[in-house]
């Protein structure tokens, strides 16, 4: 007879799509924003913004079987500290739940297996595109969710990033989006410069989050094509979630123009996961190889270990001299000019 243990495992894996959705449903409904951290009967709950009662008691219920909710002896629910994370105000993940969750990201997913036969982006051939970045282009609104999800992400990773690192002199983020990651390593380095390059539509938002930031006089903001060439005269070079989107050729083009661009004592930061050599079955190492997949189904991209980092950053005129770990869930791999 088959270990009950194993099959309650696996089960748990089988039905993990509906927890995702769990999440996601939460996050849709802004429930974290509108419940706060006070608990409420389900019905006074529906009837507050306007959904099923008992509909929403029973995705409650789910939400409390995740550690999201927690539920009172009065049949209250309140959430947990990881439920109120994925409110939309500071340090929330609600943009990057909406955004991971959402359908383009999972019509992509079901198209895994495909992929591993084929060894090409799953929005290919599931989606017509070439990689999600062309979905972005054709379709405002997902592009806007994608575009929130990274400023929320870049909430998270930026701080632990900023403190890891001496950032000094003129910072380059290439590939910036509107600059949030800039805005956190200026904000810890008082005595830094910053300056953000994008392509132009995205460079126009960057000037305006800049100038909202107070930053304008410490940070300016280029536009132009990472592909072909980056900005001049930089003594810090950041990628942040840049190289993972691409496969090898693409991100060692990427690397060479910013190579070129750097003179013999500037320093090139790649903000990225970086795999285990052996992964195992801990979360951080669960987490990685999740996103390592998104890469392969969304664009043809990968998350990458120190070696493989070491390898690719070769082709491109560089070498690697350090990994450094942070309090967040991304490394800086660090590397000078050859």
């Amino acid at each position: 007879m088959a270990d009950e243990t194993s099959s309650t495992r696996l089960m748990g894996l089988i039905l993990g799509g509906l927890a995702a959705q769990v999440v996601r449903a939460l996050a849709e409904l802004r429930l974290p924003d509108r419940m706060g951290r006070d608990p409420h009967l389900a019905r006074d709950l529906a009837a507050a913004i306007d959904v099923d009662a008992a509909a929403l008691e029973r995705l409650l219920r789910a939400a409390t079987t995740l550690d999201l909710a927690a539920c009172e002896a009065d049949g209250r629910f309140r959430l947990t500290d990881l439920g109120a994370r994925l409110g939309d105000g500071a340090g929330g993940l609600g943009p990057i739940a909406r955004g991971y969750t959402g359908d383009s990201f999972w019509q992509s997913a079901l198209g895994l297996s495909e992929s591993v036969r084929r060894g090409t982006p799953a929005v290919t051939h599931q989606l017509g595109a070439g990689t999600s970045f062309d979905l972005y282009a054709r379709d405002p609104a997902l592009a806007a969710d994608f575009d929130a999800a990274m400023t929320a992400m870049s909430d998270v990773v930026g701080p632990p990033v900023a403190a890891a690192y001496p950032f000094a002199g003129l910072v380059v983020d290439v590939g910036a989006g509107v600059g949030r990651l800039m805005a956190h390593i200026l904000a810890a380095h008082p005595a830094t410069r910053g300056l953000v390059f994008e392509l132009p539509p995205v460079a126009e938002k960057a000037r305006a989050f800049v100038a909202a930031q107070g930053l304008a006089h410490r940070c300016d903001v280029a536009a132009g094509d990472m592909f072909e060439a980056a900005p001049a005269g930089g003594d810090v070079y950041v990628l942040s979630a840049v190289i993972h989107d691409w496969p090898p050729d693409a991100a060692v083009k990427v690397l060479a123009s910013v190579r070129r661009a750097m003179a013999p004592a500037a320093r090139l930061v790649l903000v990225e996961r970086v795999l285990a050599e052996r992964p195992d079955a801990g979360l951080t190492d669960r987490n990685d190889a999740m996103i390592d997949l998104l890469m392969m189904v969304r664009n043809g991209g990968r998350e990458r270990t120190e070696a493989q980092y070491r390898a690719l950053l070769a082709d491109a005129g560089f070498e690697l001299l350090r990994v450094i770990h942070t309090a967040g869930p991304r490394a800086l791999v660090e590397a000078a000019p050859r």
